[in-house]
Order: structure tokens, then sequence, then C-alpha cells
């Protein structure tokens, strides 16, 4: 077995660890269900209840569509490989070593989502940083603080700041 086809079965293996983790089968019988709802003729008489159930069948596509796309690619691309390696065509093993390294920045980003799966992840978070009675060395080291958060450069992470009178105010937003 090839070391690219041992990084297939890797990816392979985290992401059924994934979808133990998030009880995937289920995730996909709850969505099934909110989508028959959804197409029954009364769903829109609630407006509250039709958008909380939205809302909710929004946050198990979010979990369920990467793992179903991911799932198909890395199957796609295992058959690629054993057909590339059968005829040693370089070209074809080129392009699974690159959906390979694609595999697992998506599979990383399905576990940072996890990690960040909470009650309360689709809010927004306040950070107040105060320097308190510390005097001009409090303030240095809050200004500091706070350039370290207002800087902080993740892709998915948006970050809006603000700075109050004797309080330095973040506001970071995640997608």
């Amino acid at each position: 077995m090839s070391e690219l086809s041992e990084r297939l079965k890797h990816v392979e293996g985290r992401l059924t660890t994934f979808a133990k983790t998030v009880s995937l089968p289920q995730k996909l019988l709850e969505a099934a269900k909110l989508e028959a709802r959804m197409s029954e003729a009364d769903f829109w008489t609630d407006q509250l209840r039709a958008q909380r159930q939205v809302a909710e069948l929004k946050t198990l596509k979010a979990v369920v569509d990467p793992y179903q796309t991911l799932f198909q690619g890395l199957k796609d691309a295992a058959e690629l490989l054993e057909m590339a390696e059968g005829e040693n065509d370089q070209d074809s093993i080129a392009s699974v070593s690159a959906d390979a390294d694609r595999f697992v920045a998506q599979i990383d980003a399905l576990e940072l989502r996890l990690a960040l799966g909470g009650r309360y992840d689709n809010s927004d978070v306040f950070l107040t940083i105060k320097p308190g009675a510390g005097g001009v060395e409090a303030m240095d080291w809050a200004g500091m603080l706070f350039r370290m958060y207002s800087n902080y450069p993740v892709s998915y992470t948006h970050l809006r700041a603000h700075e109050t009178k004797a309080n330095l105010v973040c506001r970071l937003l995640l997608e």
C-alpha cells in the first residue's frame, strides 16, 4: 500500500471518528424530518416556529453536507488512486495527492467546527479588558492585550474592535 493510500485511509479514519462523535445518522434523520415538515402546507403559518426549524435545519446541514461531500470525495479519490497506480499514471497520482491535502484541510475545519459547536457558539463574543487601578503600566498592558486580540489573524475570524475611555472592548465574530 502506498504512502498516498495510507494518507487517504488516515483521513477516512478521522472522518469515521467525526461521524461517530456527532451522531451523524441521528442528524441525517433529524434533517430528513425537518425537511418533511417544511414541505407541509401549514408549515409557514407559525412564523416563529418555522424560523426556529429552518435555523435548526441549517445547523444540521452545516455538519451533514460537508461530511457527505468529503466522504464522497475520499471514495472517488481512493478509486482513482487504485486505477492510477495500476496504470502508473503520475498525473492522476499527483491529482489525488493534491486532493488528499485538501481533504486534510477539510477534516481539520470539520473538527474545529465540532470543537466550536456548543450551544452558544452561534452567538457573538464580547470581551472587555479593564486595566483597573494599576496606573500607566496597567493601561499599557491592556493596550497590548487589545492589540493582540485585534490583530489575531485567523481566516475564519472577523474581529471588530473599538477603544473606549478606560476600557478596551473587542467583539469577536465567528462565521
